[in-house]
């Protein structure tokens, strides 16, 4: 075997292992966060690792904006809840009076 030959298969293997090992970090940091009361963005601790596991860094740093960076809180701060959308689609009416007219004290 020649020597590019035998460099590109340890790059290959060392490239398996950096992908599993931060795999496992958004894993176990995805599962601390759910257990700390935090909700995961789009998916659950399983999702978030094996997408690191086939994008490898760049999962990683996804998981790691949505999750950890400032970009996070600005997201929070724009997802909408179910509670404000169903506000903004009630129509807007007056308060309902109760029978006979008289406003309570």
């Amino acid at each position: 075997m020649e020597l590019w030959g035998f460099i590109g298969i340890v790059v290959a293997i060392l490239g398996v292992v950096v992908n599993i090992l931060f795999a496992y970090a958004v894993f176990n940091d995805s599962n601390a966060l759910e257990q700390g009361g935090k909700k995961l963005v789009l998916v659950g601790p399983w999702v978030w690792a094996l997408a690191t596991l086939f994008a490898g860094v760049f999962g990683a740093l996804v998981y790691w904006a949505v999750h950890h960076s400032t970009l996070q809180t600005g997201l929070e701060a724009r997802r909408p809840t179910f509670r404000s959308q169903a506000r903004e689609a009630r129509p807007h009416s007056p308060p309902a009076q109760p029978e006979g007219g008289a406003v309570p004290e």
